[in-house]
């Protein structure tokens, strides 16, 4: 599994971040699309694979039962990162369940664009709405190129795990930044002009369908399950 998005804007301010790769397998067409979340916040469009779980998605009660408790525990997931995060953006993911391994629960990829670094800065700039973002923006530099925190590399003792300033990217063109087509349009990027970049998905989530799930947690998690709704709001 890979880290939950705590926050969309504090990801775009990380400096070559790289979101686990591209995962785009399909277009959203927003005129059949079910919308969950907050009116005036955070809202997910899900596409699922399984014609079946899609329909659970878009509200039908007639496909099979676990079909249905797993769309209610994305859209619970979704209904949670809504309450958080107050950015009124559509995120489109695409859903299904895959063999993904022994120690596989689930995974998530996110597609990415990269920016010039002072066009980030100035988003951010834009983008601030208190004083801690204010303070934050204000620390970054004002030049077109950027130190940053780095590790993995054959500077840093044969890939070496340990993290080191790389002020040598700084003084040779360092100015690019990699941020995920979500933060993009949590930063102002208008929607339409990241969707027509990404093929119109922000990430995709796999689930492992090799687990036994526990799809209903409000009378606690089976001994013998892993509890689905923790996962999707993780992933």
């Amino acid at each position: 599994m890979t880290p939950p998005i705590s926050n969309l804007k504090r990801l775009a301010a990380i400096a070559s971040i790289a979101v686990s790769g591209i995962g785009a397998i399909g277009a959203i067409n927003p005129a059949n699309a079910t919308i969950f979340g907050s009116t005036n916040g955070l809202k997910f469009n899900f596409t699922a694979a399984d014609v079946d779980l899609q329909a659970a998605i878009d509200g039908s009660t007639t496909v099979a039962a676990d079909k249905i408790a797993a769309a209610n525990g994305f859209i619970g997931a979704a209904t949670l990162w809504s309450s958080l995060l107050t950015d009124n953006v559509t995120i489109n993911i695409n859903i299904a369940f895959d063999s993904l391994g022994a120690t596989t629960l689930g995974t998530a990829t996110s597609n990415q664009l990269i920016f010039d670094y002072s066009s980030v800065r100035s988003l951010l700039n834009a983008d601030g709405k208190s004083a801690d973002d204010t303070a934050a923006v204000g620390s970054l530099t004002t030049n077109s190129t950027f130190n940053r925190l780095i590790n993995k590399t054959s500077e840093n003792g044969s890939n070496g795990s340990d993290t080191y300033v790389d002020t040598v990217a700084a003084t040779s063109g360092n100015n690019n930044i990699i941020f995920s087509t979500a933060s993009a349009k949590a930063l102002g990027i208008a929607e339409s002009t990241v969707n027509s970049i990404s093929g119109g998905i922000d990430a995709t989530i796999n689930f492992s369908r090799d687990f036994a799930w526990d799809f209903n947690r409000s009378d606690g998690i089976d001994s013998s399950k892993y509890d689905f709704f923790g996962v999707a709001a993780h992933e």
